[in-house]
């Protein structure tokens, strides 16, 4: 049969010898159906190219199989940045085995200005991935007394399921790396915006370790997690009396333009100063120095935050949960005496 006579579910029942009922539970893997019975209708749904209307589908189950994105660029981040882009990937891939599609939720339809929840009662979106937080948004505040599910794979200040690296951990374990080589009379750290959650807990975790080894630190603010921000905080640090003999950076990024600022003053990583990152960019492995840094387990926070917004759509009860971290070694921390 070719596709151009589709047939459809009553069709595939008769052809089937079995009811239109237990059809529909075959093909949706829903409902009491034994495996024998499945397998008899699904081959034959395949021999005679049965496709399910999306447009009965979505009528007869309430649903439109859309799932909202949200993602912010307040950061100066963009989708090319590697982080979120993996874990969008990661969670695209997640709801589309589920049977969901995404679309990104905008703010401006057909030229007609609306709010995120308008947005979403248009499009009968049925959930919502906050792929990004922005902590000044009035917008999503809105979304979420709406009752709408809604996961996060950025931490923030609303009561959401949230989907994120164990970042205070990472803190930790980034400082303590640095103090296990040696580093322990005088280390800095470059901070992301603390406005930010993950900003602020991997300050913490490095603030918690220098108190407890009596570590002397100092800590800069970065604007952003960027290139820029990187570079120019290292240029504070090169104009301090002294010299710390390591840098915890709170990003990839960042510590990439902190090591060029170094180099652009002749100051080399890590013969002079050692530095480790936060992400573990992909690229990053490949560079020179190639940097030692946290990995943050990216695919697994885009499925966990898929099954936890699939759950919260079939009516479970879901929670927040942090993935777990690892120091990647690499060539830009030294071990001293």
């Amino acid at each position: 049969m070719s596709m151009k006579n589709k047939i459809n579910i009553y069709e595939l029942a008769k052809a089937t010898g079995f009811s239109a009922s237990t059809v529909s539970k075959a093909l949706n893997h829903r409902g009491r159906i034994s495996e024998e019975t499945s397998t008899k209708i699904l081959k034959k749904a395949a021999e005679l190219n049965y496709v399910a209307s999306y447009h009965a589908k979505t009528l007869s189950l309430n649903k439109s199989w859309i799932i909202g994105i949200i993602y912010s660029d307040n950061l100066g981040i963009g989708f090319s940045h590697p982080h979120f882009s993996m874990i969008l990937e990661s969670f695209k891939q997640e709801v589309e085995k589920a049977g969901y599609e995404i679309t990104f939720i905008n703010r401006n339809m057909g030229n007609v200005e609306m709010t995120y929840l308008e947005f979403c009662q248009y499009r009968k979106v049925e959930g919502v991935f906050i792929v990004n937080f922005y902590s000044f948004s009035k917008q999503i505040p809105e979304l979420v007394e709406s009752g709408i599910p809604i996961v996060s794979s950025d931490a923030g200040d609303l009561n959401i399921p949230t989907i994120t690296s164990d970042d205070l951990q990472g803190g930790r374990l980034a400082s303590e790396y640095l103090i296990s080589l040696g580093h322990q009379k005088r280390v800095y750290h470059i901070a992301g915006p603390l406005y930010t959650i993950s900003g602020q807990n991997r300050y913490k975790g490095f603030l918690e370790v220098m108190k407890e080894h009596g570590v002397e630190y100092k800590v800069f603010e970065a604007v952003n997690f960027g290139f820029k921000d990187g570079y120019d905080q290292a240029i504070k640090i090169i104009e301090e009396a002294h010299l710390p003999s390591a840098i915890f950076i709170a990003g990839d990024w960042m510590a990439l333009g902190a090591i060029k600022a170094f180099k652009d003053h002749g100051i080399n990583v890590p013969e002079d100063i050692s530095i480790i990152g936060y992400d573990d960019l992909e690229f990053l492995k490949y560079s020179s120095p190639a940097l030692t840094t946290i990995a943050q387990n990216k695919q697994e926070i885009g499925r966990t935050a898929a099954h936890n917004l699939i759950n919260q759509i079939n009516g479970l009860d879901t929670h927040s949960s942090k993935i777990s971290i690892e120091v990647v070694e690499r060539d830009t921390c030294k071990k001293i005496n």
